[in-house]
C-alpha cells in the first residue's frame, strides 16, 4: 500500500501527453490530405477546361472546313477582292462575323451546365498561305484556360 501513494498521478499525465501528441499529429495529417485533395479538384478542373477548349479549336477546325466553299465562291464572286485577301481583312470579316456567330450565343457552346467553350476571336495572318488563328476559352465547374489554333486555309 505504501507505493499506491507515492505515485501521485504520473501516469495520468503521460497518458494525456501521448494522447494529445497523437492528436496533433493526426490533425495535422487530416489537414494535409484536405489539401492535397482541393489541390488535385482544382488541377482536374483546370485540365479540363483546357481539354474543353482544345476541342473548342477542333470545332472551329470543322467549320472553317465546312464553310470553306462559301468563302471560296465569295472570293470568287467577287465579293472580296482578291487583292485585299492578301491583307487578311476580308478573310478576318467573314470568319469572326460570318462564321463565329454561326456558332450561336456569341460563340459560345455550352455542353452541360458545367462545361462550355467560346471561341473568342480569329486573326488571319497570309505570308505565304492563310493562316487563320483562333482563339478558344474552355471552361468546366468555374475554371477557365484558353487554347489556341491555326487553320491553313487553301483557297482554289
Amino acid at each position: 500500500m505504501g507505493k499506491l501513494k507515492n505515485e501521485r498521478g504520473f501516469a495520468l499525465v503521460l497518458t494525456l501527453m501521448i494522447i494529445s501528441l497523437l492528436l496533433l499529429f493526426v490533425l495535422s495529417l487530416f489537414t494535409q490530405i484536405t489539401n492535397t485533395t482541393k489541390q488535385i479538384t482544382t488541377m482536374e478542373k483546370h485540365i479540363n477546361a483546357g481539354n474543353i477548349a482544345d476541342m473548342g479549336v477542333i470545332y472551329f477546325q470543322k467549320l472553317v472546313e465546312t464553310n470553306k466553299e462559301e468563302l471560296e465562291s465569295m472570293l470568287n464572286d467577287g465579293t472580296f477582292e482578291q487583292e485585299d485577301i492578301n491583307s487578311a481583312n476580308d478573310i478576318t470579316e467573314f470568319v469572326n462575323h460570318v462564321l463565329i456567330p454561326q456558332v450561336g450565343n456569341n460563340g459560345t457552346i455550352e455542353l452541360d451546365e458545367n462545361h462550355r467553350f467560346s471561341i473568342n476571336y480569329a486573326e488571319t495572318n497570309v505570308d505565304a498561305s492563310n493562316v487563320i488563328t483562333v482563339h478558344v476559352t474552355g471552361e468546366a465547374y468555374n475554371q477557365s484556360d484558353t487554347a489556341e489554333g491555326n487553320i491553313e486555309l487553301i483557297i482554289e
